[in-house]
């Protein structure tokens, strides 16, 4: 039986190279109750080591894992996947590289919520 896989579209960029954020699409396999941290995992262990992204607590208590989903400010490690993602990095805060953002620095009205 062939296995089902889910499309992650990931905003990726490196502010400090100096290039433009790029969109990056990954094949994932699905697996039942998986969560957008589980994916952002399995995409780093075995597809692509260069990935940055935030994980502490893997509670839903911190919020440092807060990334964009599908247009919505969710946490990666409470979300369930349900069907393909666009991930992108929380907004209002500077982006270190790809969903990885610096926290202690609020920028620009988008951060306001």
């Amino acid at each position: 039986m062939e296995k089902k896989t889910i499309r992650v579209s990931i905003q990726r960029s490196s502010p400090s190279s100096g290039e433009p954020p790029w969109k990056q699409v990954y094949q994932v396999e699905e697996k039942p109750g998986a969560t957008v941290l589980s994916v952002l995992k399995d995409i780093y262990e075995n597809q692509d080591p260069t990935l940055a992204y935030y994980v502490s607590c893997r509670l839903g208590k911190c919020a440092g894992c807060q990334v964009l989903v599908n247009g919505r400010v969710r946490l990666a490690c409470t979300e369930p996947v349900e069907g393909d993602l666009e991930l992108a990095p929380q907004p209002g805060y500077p982006v270190i590289r790809d969903l990885y953002v610096d926290k202690r620095k609020k920028s620009g009205p988008a951060g306001a919520e």
